[in-house]
């Protein structure tokens, strides 16, 4: 067959890429293919399909979405080397792009609402792979005052919706029992310790402890009829000329939470069970404690 009569037609063509599928050529081949075109004219319909090829292409790399959709099939399944990893976290580091890509997303969402990751969930080998990438990094200090705001708000300015109202309202007074029981049994097993944050007043009496070499414990469970978790409580002993003959709690009272001078009944209640047991109890009122001195402090104690 004369060379420039023969024509390939489709299925020639199809089964030729077919037998190059996965191949790769040397780089002599690669220079003689380049070559091979020089000084021959293309011809009209071959110049038009290439030209409507281009505008296909413009018109998907103007669109961020569709551009976008392109590079993740072309990329899909490919690892990236440490240096393209890098040149890539350096480009996603530039505030000019990230607005950019966010505005684009932003686009996509309106334009395609199911996309996204709404109403889907993260296989567990993805969820892996994302805890295990985060190991090692830490927050900004700007992104740590955005979550410390938005963990402010917590519920400001926002309802229940209907649905959770009704929800809320059919508990039974047997569910609420149940929950108490189990609170209780957390605070008794020293899982969960009330107040979170010690109180002012709590802190000085510690800290004369501290001064005083005096062995306490805080937040400790009584086991009593009306059980609570006590503010500190003093083992026996003896130290630096200090005798603590029985087991003493040290209870700090707020003024307005414990309802001065007259306290509350719980408070009086609880007191008279623990001396039952044993203990000595010492119920210091907040106003007390703030003018107190560590010599005023030496005799309670005693």
């Amino acid at each position: 067959m004369t060379r420039g009569k023969y024509k390939r037609t489709d299925r020639i063509r199809k089964a030729l890429s077919e037998s190059h599928k996965g191949k790769r050529l040397s780089k002599k081949h690669k220079h003689n293919l380049s070559i091979s075109h020089i000084g021959l004219k293309q011809s009209a319909e071959t110049i038009k399909k290439r030209i409507d090829k281009i505008k296909g292409r413009k018109k998907i790399f103007k669109n961020p979405i569709l551009r976008g959709i392109r590079i993740s099939k072309a990329l899909k399944g490919r690892i990236m080397s440490s240096e393209e990893k890098q040149i890539r976290k350096d480009v996603f580091s530039n505030p000019v792009i990230r607005k950019k890509i966010s505005d684009a997303q932003i686009l996509n969402s309106k334009m395609n609402p199911n996309s996204g990751m709404k109403g889907k969930h993260h296989s567990n080998i993805a969820k892996i792979k994302m805890s295990k990438s985060k190991i090692g990094s830490t927050h900004t200090e700007k992104t740590k005052n955005k979550i410390s705001i938005n963990n402010a708000r917590g519920f400001l300015g926002k309802t229940h919706s209907d649905k959770s109202k009704k929800l809320m309202s059919n508990i039974t007074e047997k569910e609420r029992e149940k929950r108490r029981k189990r609170m209780k049994e957390m605070h008794k097993s020293g899982k969960i310790i009330l107040p979170v944050k010690d109180t002012t007043i709590e802190v000085k009496i510690q800290n004369f402890l501290k001064k005083l070499n005096i062995e306490y414990f805080t937040h400790q469970y009584m086991h009593i009829e009306h059980g609570y978790q006590c503010d500190i409580l003093i083992p026996k002993q003896e130290t630096e000329g200090i005798l603590i003959p029985q087991k003493t709690i040290i209870e700090c009272d707020g003024d307005y939470w414990h309802n001065y001078p007259i306290g509350k009944d719980i408070d009086h209640l609880r007191t008279s069970e623990l001396l039952s047991e044993g203990f000595k109890v010492l119920r210091l009122w907040e106003r007390e404690i703030r003018i107190m001195e560590i010599d005023d402090f030496k005799e309670k104690l005693r």
